[in-house]
């Protein structure tokens, strides 16, 4: 029977700034700061169809993709099993969830030529004489790491004379000395490669100022002093960003620094967007949320399914001075100590305050594998008191009087009032005000439970998708490389190696078979 424990109250708990954060729901729901800028019912009609699943542009289908290997021949035979038949056509079909090309009918690649140059040189094979039916051709090239700069894979597309500008052909470099077969890394490749084929789709300078909408209906090119930086602009991401930043002056998200002539690829600024599938840096968990769709939705080619999309909390609710990546640190997406230890905004993870290459002179919240609530063969515990699995997340604590964090199974009753904390000394309602000791002098701070659980159903997946997957907007489980299932719930072997497949029978072994039924 769960307990409440009867312990002096605490000061004021920072961890409300993240839960304050957290609500503005899943529909965005105006505020009243902000609701007399949106009385108009027509912006808010034209906000929400942007994003619907619907058939304005008439008949769709889903995006299809073909690897060409022509040009990858790796030594390492594991690595290139492993990138053709198990991380691509992963990458592929999370992208083909939610992206749809808006062609009436499925288009045919004609046959390249020997004429066809894409500014890099590798052998077209077949597709010199055959016709290729798919949306968009990918060759892979093996490289060595030293010619794409240390990086797993880097991407460019091979821009022709299109009569839509829609790309058809592109080229994906993968490194051999910067793969690594490790559970913390082969769910990162996969996004690695979902970052790569997002760019040769559209994220790319050859492709985003060839919109059929007209040359700056997605991005313009503008001037910071001595930089020339591209700003995504469109009308379905302003309309967006305006309610996710709660900010009626956001006029678009700016790119990286374009004037890096080696790389092809565009990516949003990270302070702008943390970590977004469409950034540079992005930690284990790289996301895929409707920012990068609301580009995707400006373009013209293409129509996206918005409840495969993933929370981002980053930025969210922040108002117009969160835009201006001014490092304060009042913004929890910023931070101001080195080494500083407290929770993602998602709860899922425990952060530490770090520096970023990325970040610039900023200092952002950074997490790690084995600092993940879910994982919990690999997990890393500050405190034996720590739990790992599914509906585990993360709180404030203090350890001998030095705050700090940790992962403790929890749930929520139905109507959000109650919060409940699961530890071998029981079962506690953690109630607001009150802290629950541990031995070890470990304290857990008990947030407003209404705030924290509604963050938790911001991700109401069953059985938390049994913490081996991310749990989408409509509910269903996009599971990790190796799992399957509604729940993924069943152990996929890749089937390619043993030694991969090691790695996911010891992740199997690991699961966590806690049911908040059973309580």
């Amino acid at each position: 029977k769960p307990q409440t424990p009867n312990l002096k109250p605490q000061t004021p708990n920072p961890f409300e700034k993240i839960l304050e954060k957290a609500k503005v729901d899943e529909e965005f729901v105006l505020n009243d700061k902000n609701l007399s800028h949106y009385k108009s019912l027509s912006m808010q009609v034209t906000i929400l169809l942007g994003f619907l699943w619907c058939s304005v542009r008439g008949e769709t289908h889903p995006v299809r993709f073909e690897f060409d290997f022509t040009n990858f021949k790796l030594e390492n035979p594991l690595v290139e099993e492993f990138v053709s038949k198990v991380a691509l056509p992963k990458a592929a079909a999370r992208i083909q969830s939610w992206l749809n090309v808006t062609d009436p009918d499925p288009q045919v690649i004609p046959p390249l030529g020997s004429d066809f140059d894409c500014g890099v040189d590798f052998d077209k094979g077949k597709r010199a004489t055959s016709s290729t039916e798919a949306d968009l051709l990918i060759f892979l090239v093996s490289s060595q790491s030293d010619k794409i700069n240390g990086w797993f894979s880097l991407s460019k597309p091979c821009v022709g004379n299109e009569a839509d500008g829609r790309p058809r052909v592109g080229v994906i470099f993968i490194s051999e000395n910067s793969f690594n077969v490790s559970m913390s890394f082969l769910n990162k490749e996969v996004s690695i490669l979902i970052h790569n084929l997002l760019s040769l789709l559209l994220f790319s300078k050859e492709i985003i100022f060839r919109s059929p909408r007209g040359e700056s209906h997605i991005a313009k090119k503008i001037q910071e002093g001595n930089n020339t930086l591209i700003k995504f602009s469109g009308p379905s991401l302003i309309d967006y960003g305006k309610i996710h930043f709660n900010c009626f002056e956001f006029n678009g998200i700016l790119s990286e620094n374009a004037d890096n002539q080696d790389l092809s690829e565009v990516n949003f600024e990270k302070l702008m967007v943390g970590d977004e599938i469409t950034t540079s840096n992005f930690t284990f968990r790289a996301l895929t949320s409707r920012i990068t769709m609301a580009v995707f939705n400006d373009s013209g080619w293409y129509q996206v399914n918005s409840a495969k999309s993933e929370i981002n909390m980053w930025g969210r609710n922040e108002g117009c001075d969160f835009l201006k990546m001014n490092c304060k640190s009042r913004f929890h997406d910023f931070c101001s100590d080195p080494g500083q230890t407290f929770c993602s905004e998602d709860l899922r993870s425990k952060v530490a305050c770090s520096n970023s290459s990325f970040s610039g002179v900023c200092k952002i919240p950074v997490s790690f594998f084995q600092h993940h609530c879910a994982y919990s063969n690999w997990f890393l515990r500050n405190f034996k008191e720590e739990t790992a699995g599914p509906y585990s997340r993360c709180f404030l604590v203090t350890a001998n009087s030095q705050p700090s964090s940790g992962c403790f199974t929890s749930y929520c009753s139905n109507d959000r009032q109650k919060l409940f904390v699961v530890t071998s000394k029981g079962t506690f309602v953690c109630e607001e005000g009150l802290q629950i000791e541990l031995e070890g002098n470990l304290i857990i701070k008990c947030p407003n439970p209404n705030t924290f659980c509604f963050v938790l159903d911001m991700n109401r997946c069953a059985n938390d998708c049994n913490a081996r997957g991310k749990c989408l907007k409509d509910n269903s489980c996009d599971c990790d490389l190796g799992f399957s299932g509604n729940q993924c719930e069943f152990l996929e072997p890749m089937g390619i190696s043993n030694a991969l497949d090691q790695i996911l029978e010891a992740f199997e072994n690991s699961k966590n078979t806690f049911n908040v039924s059973s309580l």
